[in-house]
């Protein structure tokens, strides 16, 4: 019986499936070392989903779901991303849904969003004096779907299953982004630092107002500004790992000075503009990560 000649195989091939298989092996151990000695306690996760330039993030801790943001610039439905990611993981309701601040890239998804999933209560900040659209549509929007909404004018804390948040109100200034609402996660020694697009000069202000611990995650400021995520900041909660929310944008995010600073630092950087969804759950698989 005449043998089948096998296929022939490429060096080129060999090298494909080499490199292939050191990038998977390579993200399983950056996700798995980026805990240290803080692992990821069981039943909670952090996502940030890739909405493109624009900032939208879940937070699991048993039946519990929060969702800091949901907005973009550079995609036309960031609350559709953000509503399929939920229902595909089985949460069909968010607990609480809290808005940084009053910019279109952290905000306009939230009609879609409320389409398809429930929402519990929507925490935001004070408005701005001189602009109201973004917090009238938010609170027409809540009226309409009889949502509740609180809003942070002092420090709060809210439980999320066995975490709890600490909403830092807003420290002041004459910019948007210098008025935003910074979230701190902390569940089981694990902390996650979210501060939207506060400039470094509000960074500096939190240092002053709040004890902060040290952090596992941070979700890097602006994303990815050359202003934001000082060195103060990094010496100050010594990350272990940095998300860059970021996509298509004429600003320059990342800025190459903010990389090498957390390069510089030792934080492990990803990004959304590169690797989509970030998962950082207990267990995780090289396939999720």
């Amino acid at each position: 019986m005449k043998k089948r000649a096998g296929k022939r195989v490429s060096i080129w091939d060999i090298i494909y499936v080499v490199l292939a298989a050191v990038v998977v092996l390579s993200a399983v151990l950056i996700i798995r070392s980026c805990s240290g000695s803080s692992e990821i306690p069981e039943d909670c996760s952090l996502t940030v989903l890739d909405v493109g330039q624009g900032q939208s993030v879940v937070l699991t801790s048993s039946r519990y779901t929060a969702v800091v943001d949901c907005g973009s610039t550079s995609i036309s439905d960031p609350g559709r991303v953000t509503g399929d990611y939920l229902l595909e993981n089985d949460r069909g309701h968010i607990d609480l849904m809290i808005l940084s601040h009053y910019h279109t890239d952290h905000t306009n998804g939230l009609d879609q969003l409320a389409r398809m999933v429930d929402i519990g209560t929507i925490l935001l900040p004070q408005p701005p004096e001189d602009d109201t659209y973004i917090h009238d549509r938010i609170v027409s929007l809540a009226d309409r779907l009889d949502i509740g909404i609180s809003y942070i004018s002092k420090d709060t804390t809210v439980s999320l299953g066995d975490g709890e948040l600490t909403l830092y109100a807003p420290l002041g200034g004459e910019t948007e982004n210098e008025n935003c609402v910074i979230v701190l996660w902390s569940q089981g020694g694990f902390d996650v630092l979210m501060t939207a697009d506060a400039p470094a000069s509000i960074e500096y202000r939190l240092l002053d107002h709040a004890d902060l611990p040290d952090i596992e995650i941070l979700v890097a400021g602006h994303h990815g500004s050359a202003g934001s995520t000082s060195q103060d900041l990094l010496d100050a909660v010594t990350p272990e790992a940095a998300i860059i929310s970021v996509g298509e944008n004429e600003y320059g995010h990342p800025a190459g000075s903010l990389l090498r600073r957390l390069s510089e630092n030792g934080v492990a950087v990803y990004r959304t503009d590169e690797s989509g969804n970030i998962t950082f759950a207990p267990h995780i698989s090289g396939s999720d990560g």
